[in-house]
């Protein structure tokens, strides 16, 4: 459980962050293709998910 809860406050905290810098400040410190790393983080525990029902574990 404890790591579900740590996983939604990283979703929350990096979608909050892309949210700032995007459309609310309107500049970003760093090129914006360096959102592909905190993007592709949130989605590997997605497909890790995916994967692990389709081989029938969790």
């Amino acid at each position: 459980m404890s790591t579900l809860i740590l996983l939604v406050i990283y979703l929350l905290t990096t979608a909050g962050a892309i949210l700032l810098l995007l459309f609310v400040k309107r500049r970003m410190p760093v090129p914006v293709w360096h959102l592909v790393f905190p993007i592709g983080a949130l989605a590997a525990p997605a497909y890790a998910r995916g994967v692990g029902e389709k081989i029938g574990g969790a």
